[in-house]
């Protein structure tokens, strides 16, 4: 039986050998046997042909190329700048939430507030209060304000900005008009961001009729205003000096 062993010819003296790594002749180092290029497998019959080939050694039909590895997955997107961005969407969803909270009033004058300055002008005196809501305004805190008008000896009062009543009242006399405004005021004030309103530092004191200690409530009084902190950021009450009888 024929040697089927590649027959390899020695670099250094010629010799021809098979199956061997070294020249038995002078030792060199014999060089190892190339890889066989990948077969091309014949599409139609399946016979395997020569990787030089074009056509099949069986049926003549035309061979495919062999097909090029394929490409690792590319790396997925870094998401670092979609990070930022759902952060700043977030946080406008908390901000949104926030004037959610607190219904009505903030930030101006709502549209039955100025129908009423352009028929009686500002009031001279007036109260704001933010009391828990209920029906429509469950779980929010309703801006609650009575304007006040001694020389008409009525008062007006809104919720969240919408009219609610006009009452009569008795006003007490020689009480000076306030320069502050309704819209100059709101929930998410601190003491010294009153303070910053009023021009003018506030005293803190002990009680007052309208609010009997309530937990974290700070109550302060101003030379214009009278106001109430709770958790030491929020205004929950706020009425300019002066009121008289109501």
């Amino acid at each position: 039986m024929a040697d089927q062993r590649r027959l390899m010819t020695c670099p250094a003296c010629g010799l021809q050998l098979r199956g061997k790594r070294f020249c038995t002749r002078c030792g060199a180092q014999l060089a190892a046997p190339q890889a066989r290029a990948p077969a091309a497998v014949c599409p139609a019959c399946g016979r395997q042909n020569a990787a030089a080939d074009r056509f099949c050694r069986g049926c003549g039909q035309p061979l495919l190329e062999p097909s090029a590895p394929t490409p690792p997955p590319a790396a997925p997107p870094r998401r670092r700048r979609r990070t930022r961005w759902l952060v700043a969407a977030l946080l406008i969803v908390a901000a949104l939430l926030l004037v959610a909270y607190i219904a009505g009033g903030e930030g101006g004058l709502s549209p039955d507030q100025q129908k009423v300055v352009e028929a009686l002008g500002y009031p001279n005196q007036f109260v704001i209060s933010y009391v828990p809501g209920s029906g429509s305004f469950e779980g929010s805190l309703v801006r609650m304000e009575t304007w006040h008008y001694p020389d008409l000896a009525t008062k007006v009062s809104f919720v969240a900005g919408d009219f609610l009543t006009a009452e009569a009242f008795d006003p007490e006399p020689g009480v000076p008009d306030t320069a502050l405004r309704p819209e100059m005021f709101s929930c998410e004030m601190d003491a010294i961001d009153v303070e910053d309103r009023l021009g003018a530092e506030a005293t803190e004191v002990d009680a007052l009729p309208e609010l009997t200690g309530d937990a974290g409530v700070r109550l302060f009084i101003a030379p214009d205003a009278v106001f109430a902190i709770e958790q030491e950021q929020y205004l929950t009450y706020l009425r300019t000096v002066g009121m008289g009888s109501e």
